[in-house]
């Protein structure tokens, strides 16, 4: 879907600098010419710019701005350590094959100063269990954040269900 959009911007953008160019055009061309120009050629000039200007502010608005990668930054004796937040959510997210009852995972990490925050929306199958999954998942993320990257800076871990799906049991 993305390819499509960023295909019908740059026709959009084409479309107004070739109207900009035949506006700008007619009145260099009616000129040559000697024939006389419906309205003012000032006008004619000041339209052309002005479609061109839409062109290029169409242009700026349209480009896709890469999001600026987040890490978490510690300081150790042998020098700085960066990790990428995208790198721990993942890495959180393959937590989710420990747990049945859990459809999808998908975790964001949220830095603050001294400070992370995790949150995972999840998908899962219906039950009673799904508080008791909730907080094993709480639990795990934090022992995982603790023991697999040595992050024991965890501010909150919360948990949003998305979706719970039907628990078909067949008797």
């Amino acid at each position: 879907m993305e390819i499509v959009r960023r295909f019908v911007n740059v026709l959009v953008f084409i479309f107004l600098v070739a109207a900009s160019a035949g506006v700008l055009a007619v009145p260099l061309y009616l000129d040559r010419t000697g024939k006389t120009l419906p309205g003012n050629r000032d006008g004619w000039i000041g339209t052309g710019a002005s479609i061109l200007a839409l062109a290029l502010l169409f242009a700026v608005t349209h480009t896709t701005r890469r999001k600026r990668e987040q890490f978490l930054v510690y300081e150790k004796e042998g020098g700085p350590v960066s990790i990428s937040t995208q790198a721990i959510a993942d890495y959180l997210a393959k937590l989710s094959s420990e747990f049945p009852a859990v459809v999808r995972m998908r975790p964001k990490v949220l830095t603050s100063r001294n400070d992370v925050d995790i949150i995972v929306d999840l998908k899962v199958k219906g039950g009673p269990q799904i508080h008791e999954v909730c907080e094993s998942l709480q639990k795990r993320i934090r022992e995982t954040l603790a023991s697999g990257l040595g992050i024991t800076e965890v501010r909150s871990v919360e948990i949003n269900v998305r979706e719970i799906y039907p628990d078909h049991k067949s008797a």
